[in-house]
């Protein structure tokens, strides 16, 4: 996504790369085999992945989970709570939003319910604005022409495809197209005019599905590739983003520290901070380390349970 800011890497920074990325899945084995020794339980992902006998298998296994699984959200989150730190405009809107959810929960004395998290109608704008701008998954793993086909190039000649081409799809050009999204393409704005299924909202008003279980996929917006081979945690990762967003918002209000390099950083090549986050990413060490204030809101009942 970011071939102008990309530089060829020695040998040694290769090897270092791939010994940081070889480490987690490797603690985490580690770990679950020590829990096991000492007859303590271990979750059942976990305890399925260890069975794996071939270690590479159960290797490779591992990195996927815990970079498609755990990662991915935890970076769309923190890039959504940035933005809301920088725009408070927004932020106040969400919070509204969240507190009278919240509110009403409350009145009615029971807890947050699967059927309460399609009400988040503006904080799911808000992830998907971030997912549009801040898409955590750059690529997918490629799919192969099952058959000879014709594309329009880019100088709108005809470009053929045999079958057997592995091709990808390219979500940043596509995510900060103006073709696509207008002149502020490049502007967080979660008010922008989005279709209908890019917030997972089904063509069936009735549909049980409606907002939470349709794959948010259109031509100019696929943050969890394209159905069906799509992401199997989508539903998971959404809601999860949509219960813990909301009550970060109740519970506090957030900022962008002084002289922060976060302030400004856009995703862009001409952005030289991002470019250096995007480099840099996988290590040996991470890029930056994204600290925003985070400020308890006083009237609230429920920061001492965090």
């Amino acid at each position: 996504n970011l071939e102008g800011a990309r530089r060829e890497l020695s040998a040694k920074e290769a090897e270092q790369r791939l010994q940081k990325i070889l480490s987690f899945p490797l603690k985490l084995i580690a770990r679950g085999d020590a829990r096991k020794r000492s007859g303590k339980e271990i979750g059942p992902l976990l305890e399925r992945l260890m069975e794996l006998e071939q270690e590479d298998v159960k290797l490779t296994n591992m990195i996927a989970t815990l970079i498609a699984g755990h990662d991915t959200t935890a970076y769309t989150m923190q890039y959504c709570l940035m933005e809301l730190a920088r725009n408070p405009r927004i932020q106040s809107k969400a919070r509204a939003e969240v507190n009278d959810i919240y509110d009403e929960i409350e009145r009615e004395k029971r807890k947050l319910q699967f059927s309460d998290i399609p009400r988040f109608k503006f904080v799911t704008k808000c992830i998907c604005e971030t997912l549009r701008m801040w898409n955590v998954a750059s690529t997918v793993f490629p799919r192969v022409t099952t058959f000879d086909d014709t594309i329009v190039g880019r100088d709108g000649s005809d470009v053929k495809l045999p079958k057997g081409t592995k091709f990808s799809f390219w979500y940043y050009g596509q995510h900060h197209s103006q073709t696509l999204w207008g002149k502020d393409a490049m502007k967080y704005n979660p008010d922008r005019k989005w279709q209908p299924e890019e917030l997972q909202q089904s063509s069936d008003p009735d549909s049980p599905l409606q907002g939470t279980s349709v794959t948010p996929c259109t031509n100019r917006f696929h943050p969890f590739s394209i159905p069906t081979r799509d992401c199997i945690g989508k539903n998971f990762a959404l809601t999860e983003m949509r219960i813990l967003i909301p009550y970060i918002l109740r519970n506090f209000r957030l900022e962008i520290p002084l002289h922060s390099e976060l302030k400004h950083v856009k995703p862009s090549v001409d952005d030289p901070i991002y470019c250096s986050w995007a480099y840099n990413i996988s290590g040996p060490v991470q890029p930056h380390v994204l600290k925003l204030k985070v400020i308890p809101i006083r009237n609230s009942t429920h920061t001492s349970k965090l």
